[in-house]
């Protein structure tokens, strides 16, 4: 099992993307920690009218080529088809190929200003945090997902970006401003859970005043699958009777409104997860909150309300999740138009979950393994 703790700072531009390499180096430093894998991508996308295969001049990966032609072959995603927009790329993710840091630091004023990516990383892996040195692996999931959704034959470069995990920071820029430097951390070795709150704490005195969240995510042994598995399966009649009781009970709406509500959730969740005995949880935005609570055996109940900037619709994700598992039991749109409104859906929400936690969670939780305390869980 692996066990990889992650933190997202949300930069954005509050510390220019040029200077991020050398907060990661005197992070390190202070640290007394190495990196010893290097890696990078550079995505731009292309127009329709672009055929499959053409690298435009003004592409991003055509400039940076210009400079570095080290960097070596463009590749292509041609999924026009399939809903999507081609792009074209250039990674060593999946390959030993490729340069080294220090071919592209002097660049790093171009890439912040003049390359123009739709989409670019830096990644530096393999940290020997608390001693040990877990080389990264790629997590496929999410491009097995897109390609069975989309109709697509599987390939193992779709979303290559975001298939690295393991121990590392990653420097992450797009064109829509979503700039954010995350740090990841192995937390489990020899079976013992160590504490990353120091190496968090360091990074945060060079990111002062930067937003962040916290994620995990368990990747479990094969042996481990197939075990899980099997509790899922004798659970399966259960985890349906779950999904229906919320789906009778809670209000859905097929359509948002067309229109800008205003309505605030904060003030009303924080008195009604105190009242039900749930732990509040704010996400980085203003639009995502969380409520969790735990059974017994140390499983969760992990409600997600979900908004968005003008409140054209409130979603509730219910979610029973715990070490190597995780169901989604219901997932209903609501439509509130103001406060009153707001605070009924939300009041009605804990009404049902706690008439659910008696009726049907104690039985639930039955089938699955305890969840240590350190286990942290996430939406999906």
């Amino acid at each position: 099992m692996r066990v990889i703790k992650t933190y997202f700072f949300y930069i954005k531009t509050k510390i220019v993307f040029s200077e991020w390499p050398l907060i990661v180096h005197r992070f390190f430093n202070e640290c007394g920690v190495h990196y010893s894998r290097f890696m990078y991508y550079f995505e731009d996308l292309l127009r329709y009218t672009e055929p499959a295969g053409y690298l435009p001049d003004r592409s991003g990966c055509a400039k940076i080529l210009k400079d570095l032609p080290k960097l070596g072959q463009v590749r292509f995603h041609n999924y026009q088809n399939y809903g999507m927009s081609n792009s074209c790329w250039l990674s060593n993710i999946d390959g030993e190929n490729g340069v080294s840091e220090s071919d592209i630091l002097p660049l790093m004023k171009k890439i912040h200003r003049r390359y123009g990516f739709t989409n670019c990383a830096l990644y530096y892996y393999d940290v020997d945090f608390f001693g040990h040195n877990n080389s990264f692996e790629r997590d496929f999931v999410h491009a097995e997902r897109m390609c069975r959704d989309r109709g697509m034959d599987f390939d193992t470069s779709m979303l290559i970006d975001q298939q690295p995990y393991g121990s590392g920071v990653v420097l992450h820029r797009d064109i829509c401003g979503d700039n954010y430097l995350t740090l990841s951390i192995d937390i489990m070795h020899d079976g013992k859970i160590y504490d990353p709150e120091p190496y968090f704490e360091k990074m945060k005195e060079f990111l002062p005043n930067v937003q962040y969240k916290e994620s995990m995510k368990v990747y479990l042994t094969d042996g481990q699958k197939l075990r899980i598995q099997e509790v899922n399966r004798k659970a399966s009649s259960v985890i349906q009777q779950a999904c229906d009781y919320l789906d009778n009970l809670l209000i859905g709406r097929e359509r948002q409104n067309s229109f800008t509500s205003k309505y605030a959730l904060a003030p009303k969740l924080k008195k009604l997860t105190k009242m039900y005995g749930y732990k509040y949880k704010k996400e980085s935005d203003n639009f995502s909150f969380c409520a969790e609570k735990r059974t017994e055996k140390g499983n969760i109940l992990n409600i997600n309300v979900v908004t968005g900037p003008s409140h054209n619709d409130l979603c509730f994700i219910v979610l029973f999740q715990g070490l190597g598992f995780s169901h989604k039991l219901c997932c209903k749109r609501q439509t509130p138009t103001n406060q009153q409104e707001a605070d009924i859906c939300l009041e009605n929400l804990f009404r049902v979950l706690m008439n659910f936690e008696a009726d049907i969670l104690t039985k639930l939780d039955e089938y699955f393994p305890s969840t240590p305390d350190w286990f942290l869980p996430g939406l999906w």
